[in-house]
């Protein structure tokens, strides 16, 4: 159930985020601060028809004060705007899809036994379980034997 809930939130962002780009003028805009009631928010500065709007950002994002980074804003409300980035637009969506992947991956992997498990990864397939532990056997005691020749050297 939790990866449908995923799946579904991951769509959900992924179709949201494509709307809002259909429906957005793009600027550029500053990275700058401003002082409000005695404390400094960072702040992204655009214009849009010579009006001038701002968006907050967060500078631990490696965005420093005076770059000037891709603003998409709405044409219908231009004070709806977001910064765009890799990191600002898309990761969102792109960390949910690999939550989801992560998710189905130890679902199927969780299916295996050990043995199976084995026959997956060094592609025996054909042998029994019973060969596959011989052979493991094996393969230990041929690795005593080199252990116990080395300590007589």
């Amino acid at each position: 159930m939790l990866v449908v809930g995923l799946l579904v939130l991951g769509v959900f962002i992924l179709i949201n985020r494509l709307l809002f780009l259909e429906r957005t003028g793009e600027t550029m805009g500053v990275a700058t601060h401003r002082n409000k009631l005695g404390e400094v928010e960072q702040i992204m500065e655009y214009k849009v028809n010579e009006k001038l709007y701002y968006i907050l950002w967060n500078s631990d994002r490696g965005v420093k004060e005076g770059h000037v980074l891709p603003i998409r804003y709405k044409l219908d409300n231009p004070s709806d705007a977001r910064i765009f980035t890799l990191w600002g637009f898309w990761m969102v969506p792109v960390f949910y899809s690999l939550g989801i992947i992560i998710v189905w991956v130890s679902y199927i992997y969780s299916y295996y036994s050990p043995s199976e498990g084995l026959l997956f990864h060094m592609n025996l397939k054909g042998k029994s379980e019973e060969e596959i532990q011989e052979d493991q056997q094996n393969e230990e005691g041929e690795l005593e034997k080199r252990g116990d020749d080395l300590l007589k050297k």
